[in-house]
């Protein structure tokens, strides 16, 4: 072996172990980052990453912050839906879930709901919960924050097999837009 052969090898031997060490001090910090006092998961949704896997769901006349949101009207009856079984979310059992997400109705006889849904696997509901908004509680025209919280009441609702779907329907024939929602999973 030359002189010049040793000496690539132990530089390209120093570039592995510089970039080791790169992606370990990488995975510490995104570990050490994490809140020890939040006890759950967190799911965002902001629609700006969605207008290329379905684009059908959006609409950029409206938006809460950024260019698009979920968009809702006669043809379009229910918003994007959320949908996974419990054991791919999180290995503990789930208890309950708190959603936050900005509404803004086009007109005074816009009204929709957000529901939340988990069937069992033979597509059997298990629970399903809904609220209401209409221009009594998000006045027409203006952003307004909703929050709902659901707390899962029997043990079964929450089993691994178990799917949860969560999302926006249109009770009305006026455009209804949603935006910036988070579901926060309570362990």
């Amino acid at each position: 072996m030359g002189y010049m052969e040793i000496k690539y090898r132990k530089s390209e031997i120093r570039n592995i172990s510089v970039r080791i060490t790169l992606y370990i001090l990488i995975l510490l910090i995104w570990t050490g980052c994490s809140n020890s006092k939040q006890n759950g998961l967190v799911y965002s949704e902001d629609f700006e990453n969605m207008r290329t896997c379905n684009p059908r769901f959006l609409s950029d006349k409206c938006a809460h912050s950024g260019t698009y949101a979920n968009e809702l009207n006669a043809e379009k009856i229910y918003g994007k839906t959320t949908s996974f079984k419990f054991e791919h979310f999180s290995p503990k059992k789930i208890k309950g879930i708190f959603v936050i997400f900005w509404v803004y109705l086009s007109d005074a006889d816009s009204k929709g709901q957000f529901v939340v849904e988990v069937k069992e696997p033979n597509s059997r509901n298990q629970y399903r919960k809904e609220i209401n908004f209409d221009t009594a509680i998000a006045p027409a025209g203006k952003w307004t924050q909703m929050s709902l919280h659901y707390t899962f009441e029997t043990p079964n609702v929450s089993l691994p097999d178990n799917t949860i779907s969560i999302y926006p329907c249109n009770l009305s024939k006026e455009n209804i837009y949603i935006d910036d929602v988070t579901i926060n999973f309570e362990i």
